[in-house]
C-alpha cells in the first residue's frame, strides 16, 4: 500500500511538474538556445493555446527545424505570419526563416517566392536583407542560374553584416569561376581571410585557378601557403603534381626532382597524378639530354 501512494505521489508530482513547465514560453526559447530541441518541442506541445506567443512559436520552429522535422518547422512558421500585427521587419525576417527552411530541404524554386516576399518588405539596404540576397542566390545555385546568383551575390556583398562579407566573397568568387572569369574569381578569393573559417578552400582554389591561368609562381605561392596553415586540407597527390608541374614550366628541375622523390615514397606509382608527375620529370630529363 505504501509502495503505491509513493509511486502515485511521484506520478502526480511528475503531472504537475510537467504542467508548471508548460506554463513559461521563455523555458521553450531558452532549450532552443541551448540546443535541446527535442525538450523544447516536448514543452511546446504542453503549452496551452493562450500561452502561445510568437517568440515561442519561433523557438518551436527552430527546434523542429533543427531535428529535420522540416514540415512542422513551417507549420509553426505559418501560423507566426497568420498575426496580422506583425512589423514588416519581423514579417521579413519570419518569412526569410521560411525561405531558409525551404531551401534546406532542396526546395529552392519555394524558397524564393519566400525570399522575394521578404525582400519586397525591405526598401533600403540593411544587414537583413543582404542575408536575404545571399539565400537568393544560394537558391538560385541550386537551380544552376550562375548569372542570376552573380548579380544576387553582389548585392548582397554591398549589404550583408561584417559576419557574412567572407562567406560572400567565397560564394562569388565560386559563381566568377565556373563563368569563366578567373581574373575576377581570383580578386574574391583573396578576400577571404586566412583566420576564416573557408580559408583553406580559398588558397585550395587560388593554386587551382592559378595553375589554370599558367600563373605558375601563384601555384607555388598558395600551394606553400596553405601547406603552412593548413597542412590537413593540402595532403593529396594533385598538390605534388601542381608543385611539381610549376617547377616544370618554370625550368627548376632541381625542386622538380625533389618534388619527384618525395611523392613516390608518400603515393603509389598507379596514382594518376603521380603518373602525370614522373612523366613531367622524365620529360625535363629528356629536354636536359637534347639541349646537351
Amino acid at each position: 500500500m505504501k509502495v503505491y501512494l509513493v509511486l502515485s505521489f511521484l506520478l502526480a508530482l511528475v503531472l504537475v511538474t510537467s504542467r508548471s513547465e508548460a506554463q513559461h514560453p521563455i523555458d521553450i526559447q531558452k532549450m532552443t538556445a541551448a540546443g535541446k530541441y527535442y525538450e523544447a518541442l516536448s514543452l511546446f506541445e504542453k503549452l496551452p493555446e493562450r500561452k502561445v506567443t510568437i517568440e515561442a512559436l519561433e523557438a518551436a520552429a527552430r527546434s523542429a527545424w533543427g531535428l529535420s522535422l522540416l514540415d512542422r518547422a513551417a507549420m509553426y512558421i505559418d501560423k507566426i505570419l497568420l498575426d496580422e500585427t506583425l512589423s514588416d521587419e519581423k514579417r521579413a525576417k519570419t518569412l526569410f526563416m521560411r525561405a531558409m527552411i525551404e531551401l534546406h530541404g532542396d526546395k529552392p524554386r519555394v524558397a524564393i517566392l519566400f525570399a522575394d516576399r521578404a525582400r519586397a518588405l525591405i526598401q533600403s539596404p540593411t544587414e537583413l536583407r543582404g542575408s536575404i540576397l545571399m539565400l537568393l542566390g544560394d537558391a538560385h545555385i541550386s537551380l544552376a542560374q550562375l548569372g542570376s546568383a552573380k548579380g544576387l551575390y553582389s548585392d548582397a556583398f554591398e549589404e550583408v553584416s561584417e559576419e557574412l562579407i567572407a562567406e560572400v566573397a567565397f560564394r562569388l568568387a565560386e559563381v566568377e569561376r565556373k563563368l569563366g572569369n578567373l581574373d575576377e574569381a581570383t580578386a574574391f578569393y583573396r578576400k577571404v581571410p586566412v583566420s576564416h573559417e573557408r580559408a583553406p578552400e580559398a588558397m585550395r582554389a587560388l593554386s587551382e585557378v592559378s595553375l589554370q591561368a599558367k600563373d605558375y609562381a601563384g601555384v607555388q605561392l598558395w600551394l606553400t601557403k596553405g601547406r603552412e596553415l593548413y597542412p590537413d586540407h593540402f595532403l593529396d597527390s594533385w598538390v605534388e603534381y601542381a608543385l611539381g608541374r610549376s617547377a616544370f614550366e618554370m625550368d627548376d628541375l632541381r625542386t622538380l626532382q625533389k618534388i619527384r622523390e618525395a611523392a613516390t615514397e608518400k603515393y603509389p606509382i598507379s596514382d594518376s597524378w603521380i603518373t602525370l608527375l614522373h612523366a613531367l620529370a622524365e620529360k625535363a630529363e629528356w629536354n636536359t639530354l637534347l639541349q646537351n
